[in-house]
């Protein structure tokens, strides 16, 4: 395992921003353009995003005034204000020469003109200064919430009658989870992009996965039986709301800031190798009898959520820096079930997960760079359903989705393990955030649609919410704690399949323990309890 300051960047991006100016400056930007014949075809879609954003409430003070969560809420810290004014350019290409062969490069860039480089903090909270040297965000923080640009799909692919190689940047999403990834058999099989998903609660799992590096290949191996094995070629962390940004949690996570309350300073973090012999093992099976698939999975994993904040010391046992760790040489073996029931397609996963990274307190006695570890069981059920259509809609989708998280046993770090009745939560109680040996959370989307409401212009009202409704999971970022929720209700119109704009409500709520005046302690994201927000989002593609 290696040490680093700052996460692997994604493939340099400079190619992508030249791509975009040559666009711009031949007038063809964010054009369509399609090329047939009979040896070759090229397709090269383009979609242009604004989204803007408003904060509801002003900021709590029982949340500004800790320390822990100041910089995050002070940012934007009055109702009215705009918490995001970005625009977003994705731009994807495909090849394809003789229907084998061919290549994929896509990619994206962004422009945020509510942020600016500086960190927001009152002296009188935090005395010994912001969580950022210079309260400056680094380059990281500066990348993903001001400008820039990133390269997403970047591979080269071959088909043949009965099986298929992919080499390069791709994303792969194995499982049947929609909502609750991170308990899915796909866990850790992409990171996942934490910074869009807060930024748009509802999201799909499989829309926030990051591309990664590897080798993928899938066979048909009979009529009913296919595999597919793939080895990865390189590590990529989960990206998390940074702190000192609009719905960043603790203002010193996760890779932007270097010093934990004005004063700690953030050391290296320990990350996996590039290729340290992760891969994964699909058998699909779709028997007549069964009509559904059968999935049987086996994959040796890196975890992409680290443990965060964990303490060196020095010689002398003193601390002298904190740093992030990633859990690896982790197993998982699943087992999933996709079937039509009657009008609803189901999906089902059992996945057992051995020396994975469970819930961790911060260690105080130089124990070592890592959390603790154990072995759990993770179960997933969903439903998706066509809505009827009836006098108050012609149309929609329903999801609803189940996750279930059961601990079956702590192998490394015991005393680090933020539990009940465990070292690492003094209180002993779940609603400080200690976790449960048993959690159940449910996520729901309702999406009513209304078609051609005027030529061309079709209607919907997305509607989500996610609960924690017993216990807290065992495992790092396993779902929603009990009690919490995050809501979303918004409006959205699709004009000729091209122009879409959708306007939204995006809530939270946490149960919260106040002491002197501030929030101390709670269960889920309390210190989001003040950060309900609206968003305009409008997106053409061509």
């Amino acid at each position: 395992m290696k040490k680093i300051k700052t996460p692997s960047p994604a493939l340099p991006h400079f190619t992508l921003l030249g791509m975009l100016g040559v666009c711009a400056i031949t007038g063809n930007a964010y054009g369509f353009q399609a090329y047939s014949s009979d040896d070759m075809s090229v397709h090269w879609d383009n979609t242009v995003q604004y989204n803007l954003g408003m904060r509801v409430k002003d900021a709590d003070d029982r949340i500004l005034n800790n320390p822990a969560f100041h910089e995050s809420n002070k940012k934007f810290s009055d109702a009215g204000d705009i918490v995001t004014n970005r625009i977003n350019v994705l731009s994807e290409l495909d090849v394809i020469y003789k229907k084998d062969f061919g290549f994929r490069l896509s990619g994206s860039a962004w422009r945020d003109f509510a942020y600016d480089s500086d960190v927001e903090f009152d002296p009188a909270v935090m005395p010994a200064g912001s969580s950022y040297s210079g309260n400056k965000y680094d380059s990281y923080t500066d990348r993903y919430y001001r400008s820039g640009a990133q390269v997403l799909d970047a591979f080269l692919f071959a088909f043949r009658d009965n099986y298929s190689v992919r080499l390069g940047r791709l994303t792969q999403f194995w499982g049947n989870a929609v909502f609750f990834g991170a308990q899915g058999i796909n866990y850790s099989q992409n990171a996942a992009d934490n910074i869009k998903g807060s930024a748009s609660p509802g999201t799909e799992a499989k829309e926030l996965a990051i591309p990664r590096a590897q080798i993928l290949y899938e066979a048909q191996l009979s009529d009913n039986l296919s595999i597919a094995t793939q080895y990865f070629l390189e590590f990529q962390p989960n990206r998390n709301p940074e702190g000192g940004t609009y719905l960043g949690a603790a203002g010193f996570l996760w890779y932007g800031p270097d010093r934990m309350l004005g004063g700690l300073s953030r050391g290296s973090d320990y990350e996996p190798d590039e290729i340290n012999n992760n891969f994964g093992v699909k058998l699909s099976w779709t028997p007549e009898w069964l009509q559904g698939t059968l999935g049987v999975y086996y994959r040796r994993l890196d975890e992409v959520q680290p443990w965060a904040p964990m303490a060196e010391y020095d010689s002398a046992g003193s601390m002298r820096s904190y740093h992030l760790a990633h859990a690896d040489d982790v197993t998982l073996i699943g087992l999933s079930l996709d079937k039509q029931i009657g009008t609803l397609s189901t999906g089902f996963e059992l996945s057992w997960r051995k020396d994975t990274a469970l819930n961790s307190a911060m260690n105080t006695t130089g124990l070592g760079h890592e959390g603790a570890r154990g072995d759990t069981l993770n179960v997933i059920a969903n439903a998706i359903s066509g809505l009827t259509p009836n006098r108050f809609y012609d149309t929609g989708t329903a999801v609803m989705e189940l996750a279930y998280t059961r601990k079956l046993s702590v192998s490394d770090n015991k005393e680090l393990y933020n539990g009940e009745n465990d070292g690492g939560c003094p209180t002993g109680s779940k609603w400080d955030g200690c976790s449960t040996d048993d959690s159940l959370a449910v996520a729901a989307s309702v999406t009513p649609q209304w078609l051609q409401v005027y030529p061309g212009l079709d209607l919907s009202m997305p509607l989500f919410v996610q609960y924690g409704v017993s216990g807290n999971a065992a495992t790092l970022n396993g779902g929603v704690a009990q009690g919490a929720m995050v809501y979303t209700a918004g409006i959205s119109a699709l004009y000729r399949q091209t122009y879409k704009a959708t306007l939204q409500y995006n809530g939270y709520d946490a149960r919260a323990k106040t002491q002197n005046g501030i929030y101390t302690s709670g269960n889920g994201a309390f210190m989001w309890n003040d950060r309900d927000w609206i968003s305009l989002t409008l997106s053409a593609t061509f």
